[in-house]
């Protein structure tokens, strides 16, 4: 245990810290206990759908969450953010490799399935990591600036491979490098296994929209999508205004249900799917 004592200092660290932060999401957002109710209908003003989103939003240092129980995985919460994204004609470039299993047939990598990425006509473009399994900066600037991307494409876990997840540094030196060569470039997290790992979230070094799994690391099932958050302290406020014009971010949130409804669409029947988020 001495060996380890230290580490596991730190990860006891990193657990308050982040519990205090819920909590304190949770003050914030003014949870009661009427917001743990079952809603009906279309779901419109229901408290408690609105408040977990906040929750979600302050815990990730986000702008803006869009989190629903039927988002039946991450794989699906990934997808609506690329289709909320991507239009025909469009690269995506993923920088850490070959994507995990189960987001290949989205993408089109994979299979034949009407609806996917390349059925859409969008691109998709790799840079190979290094042997080691680290990602090679090198040829993801080279990459980058030679591809100009709509997106940049980070996946942060192993997934089922075996390089190391990555750090939130090695995602900022990714961003750093994107925003340079390609500043009109989306940057996108697989933020899977992501939660709670560490104080600092990407979004707060330069990501720009992340998704994860309520399965992995919250618990419970579904998942979710983040938006980037106003105070990051990185001069990317009039690029990401510009996006939220041009919808490319905020297209993935009616994308997860109608266009022209928006998000205010949704209620959660089941009292025990609504304590589950919360």
């Amino acid at each position: 245990m001495k060996l380890c004592a230290d580490k596991l200092r730190e990860v006891e660290e990193i657990q308050e810290y982040n519990q205090i932060k819920m909590i304190k999401a949770f003050q914030n957002a003014g949870v009661r206990e009427s917001y743990f109710c079952a809603s009906t209908g279309y779901g419109y003003d229901d408290c408690g759908r609105d408040a977990l989103d906040r929750v979600y939003a302050y815990v990730f240092d986000a702008e803006d969450a869009l989190v629903r129980h039927n988002f039946v995985s991450g794989t699906h919460a990934l997808t609506v953010a690329l289709f909320g994204i991507l239009r025909p004609n469009d690269t995506m470039l993923s920088v850490t490799g070959m994507p995990y299993d189960t987001i290949r047939s989205a993408i089109g990598i994979e299979g034949s399935y009407p609806g996917s990425l390349k059925d859409f006509d969008i691109r998709f473009e790799m840079t190979e990591l290094c042997e080691d399994g680290t990602v090679d900066y090198e040829q993801v600037e080279k990459d980058i600036a030679e591809k100009q991307p709509k997106m940049v494409y980070i996946q942060r876990s192993r997934g089922y491979s075996l390089r190391a997840t990555l750090t939130w540094r090695e995602i900022k030196k990714i961003c750093d490098i994107a925003k340079r060569v390609s500043p009109k470039s989306v940057i996108m997290l697989d933020n899977c296994y992501g939660e709670f790992i560490d104080k600092v979230e990407p979004l707060t070094v330069g990501v720009d929209i992340m998704a994860g799994s309520l399965i992995k690391n919250p618990g419970g099932s579904g998942g979710d999508v983040r938006l980037p958050s106003h105070h990051t302290g990185n001069g990317q406020g009039d690029r990401r205004d510009a996006r939220r014009e041009q919808r490319n971010v905020h297209g993935c949130l009616p994308r997860a249900a109608c266009y022209g409804r928006g998000v205010e669409n949704g209620g959660i029947r089941f009292r025990t799917f609504r304590a589950a988020r919360l």
